[in-house]
C-alpha cells in the first residue's frame, strides 16, 4: 500500500493505492486529448452559424478549464493527477491561477523548482522533448507567456460570468453589438445615423445578466441586476482553441512521463511558426465589452440584513 500526499492550492490530502503510478497511467490514458479538436472541427462545419459560434465559445471555456486543471495537477500532484483533479473545484482552481500569476513563493509544488511561475512550469513540461535544447527553451518561453495570458483571460469576471451563463441554464443571448457615438443637436433626440461615429462592432458575441450587491455594507442582502455584452471574433476563438488543445496535449504527455511512460511514446506539439502564439490577439475586438444597468438610487433602497428578510418573510406567511 502506498500513500501520496499532495496539496490542492492550500489544502493537504493523501491518496492511498497499491500502485499509484499504475492508477495515474490508467487515468491519463483515458483522457481524449483530441476531443477539443473534434469539437472545433464539428462546429466549424455546422450550418447554424450563431449556434456554432456559441458552441465554439463554450468549447474554449471548457478547454481552458481542462487545461488549467491538468497544469494544476502537474504542479502540485504529478504522481497522482487522478486524485488532484476531482478535489479541485473552479473557485480553488482560480485561486491557484492567481497564486501562479503572482509567483507566490508559498505555493506547494512537487516540481524541482524554487518558485512556481508560468515559465518554470512550461520549462518542466518541455524538459524531456526531442525539440533540441534551444528549441525546447524557446518553446517553453512561448508557452509560458501564452499560459500567463490565458490565465488572465480565465480570471476575468465577465469571462467567468459568460461561462456560468452558458453552462447553467443557458442564460445567454447570442450575437455581438455595435457602439457608435454622436452629438445631440436637440436634447433627448438621437443624432441621425449619418452623424454617428462607429467605435466598434462585432457580429459575434454574447449578452447575459449578472447579479451584484446594491450596497457595499457588509451583510446587506439587497441585489441589483446588470446586463453585460461581450464582443469576440470567431477567428480569435479558433486560434485560441488550437493553442489550448496543443497545451493540453503537452501537459498530459509530461504527466505520462512523470508516471513512468517512456518519452518516446509521448508526443509534444508546438506551432510551426512562433508568430502563431500571438495570432489570437490580432483579432481582438475594438470594443470588447459593454454593460448596461438601470440607474437605481441606492439611498432609496432600505438596508436589509438576513435577519430583516427572515422577519419579513415570516410576517408575510
Amino acid at each position: 500500500m502506498q500513500g501520496s500526499g499532495f496539496y490542492v492550492h492550500e489544502e493537504p490530502f493523501c491518496i492511498w493505492d497499491f500502485e499509484t503510478k499504475v492508477t495515474a497511467r490508467q487515468f491519463l490514458g483515458g483522457i481524449d486529448t483530441d476531443y477539443f479538436d473534434y469539437l472545433l472541427n464539428l462546429h466549424l462545419s455546422a450550418e447554424d452559424e450563431k449556434r456554432a459560434a456559441i458552441s465554439l465559445r463554450t468549447t474554449l471555456h471548457h478547454a481552458l478549464e481542462t487545461m488549467f486543471s491538468l497544469i494544476g495537477a502537474f504542479v502540485q500532484a504529478p504522481d497522482c493527477p487522478h486524485a488532484w483533479i476531482p478535489k479541485c473545484n473552479n473557485t480553488t482552481l482560480r485561486r491557484l491561477l492567481e497564486a501562479i500569476d503572482r509567483e507566490d513563493r508559498t505555493l506547494f509544488t512537487k516540481l524541482p523548482i524554487e518558485r512556481v511561475s508560468w515559465l518554470q512550469i512550461a520549462t518542466q513540461v518541455f524538459r524531456q522533448t526531442d525539440f533540441g535544447s534551444d528549441k525546447s527553451k524557446c518553446t517553453a518561453e512561448k508557452f509560458g507567456i501564452l499560459w500567463g495570458r490565458l490565465s488572465k483571460m480565465a480570471l476575468d469576471e465577465d469571462f467567468i460570468d459568460e461561462y456560468n451563463s452558458i453552462k447553467h441554464g443557458f442564460r445567454i443571448s447570442s450575437g455581438g453589438f455595435a457602439l457608435a457615438v454622436g452629438l445631440e443637436q436637440t436634447y433627448g433626440q438621437a443624432p441621425p445615423p449619418e452623424e454617428m461615429q462607429l467605435l466598434g462592432r462585432s457580429e459575434f458575441g454574447s449578452s447575459f445578466l449578472t447579479i451584484g450587491a446594491a450596497r457595499e455594507e457588509k451583510g446587506d442582502r439587497n441585489l441589483i441586476s446588470k446586463r453585460v455584452a461581450l464582443n469576440w471574433s470567431i477567428e480569435q476563438t479558433v486560434a485560441l482553441l488550437h493553442l489550448v488543445s496543443m497545451s493540453l496535449k503537452n501537459v498530459v504527455s509530461a504527466l505520462k512521463i512523470r508516471n513512468g511512460i517512456k518519452g518516446s511514446e509521448c508526443r509534444f506539439h508546438r506551432p510551426v511558426d512562433e508568430k502563431d502564439f500571438d495570432v489570437p490577439w490580432n483579432y481582438s475586438p475594438t470594443v470588447p465589452r459593454m454593460s448596461f444597468n438601470e440607474v437605481i438610487p441606492v439611498e432609496e433602497i432600505p438596508p436589509l440584513s438576513r435577519k430583516d428578510l427572515i422577519t419579513d418573510f415570516r410576517a408575510i406567511k
